[in-house]
């Protein structure tokens, strides 16, 4: 979603007298496309989970955040514009780490393997670990299959394919014309 300049500016400015800690808790958050926890949000940013809380106390108090009143225990940002705004103000140099930390931690815990693939090839493709993207999208796609979604596999398995010839990936001998043959039977 593109937000408008001037909405963009409206957000930025609120955000500009917030701490280094609040910006960087705000900046991981930005990047889930959902409500989130502390700990999570915490992992992401790299930083304790108490220092984490007190981090958002102060975008609390700027009603950038809010808690989730139907989920104890998560927070969300006030709006959606919100997040845009402060996903769209991450720098190129925090984009990939940010997205490759999401990835680890989704992959911590029980999330599909598609939303663990789409963090791992955007990380890949800000510079970070292209492996990652390549393995993490194979197993999305062979997950999607199992679902009979086809044509979500076919999506996945193109994505391994450009984490093996744009992004540097791997993968043993075969490996590129295996993933060929199964885009083709998806």
């Amino acid at each position: 979603r593109v937000v408008p300049d001037s909405v963009r500016e409206v957000v930025l400015r609120r955000l500009r007298p917030l701490g280094q800690d609040t910006r960087k808790t705000l900046d991981a958050a930005a990047l889930l496309d959902r409500p989130f926890t502390v700990p999570t949000v915490a992992r992401i940013a790299g930083l304790p989970p108490r220092q984490a809380r007190a981090a958002l106390e102060p975008a609390r108090v700027a009603r950038l955040v809010t808690d989730v009143a139907e989920a104890p225990g998560r927070l969300d940002f006030a709006h959606a514009i919100v997040r845009d705004a402060v996903r769209g103000a991450l720098s190129p140099s925090s984009r990939g780490p940010l997205n490759a930390a999401v990835a680890a931690v989704l992959r911590d815990g029980d999330a599909r393997a598609a939303d663990i693939a789409r963090y791992a090839l955007v990380a890949a493709r800000e510079g970070e670990d292209p492996q990652e993207a390549y393995e993490a999208s194979l197993e999305a796609a062979r997950e999607a299959e199992a679902l009979m979604a086809y044509a979500e596999a076919a999506d996945h398995y193109r994505d391994a394919l450009e984490a093996l010839d744009e992004l540097g990936a791997e993968a043993g001998r075969g490996a590129r014309q295996s993933v060929l043959e199964s885009l083709a039977a998806a």
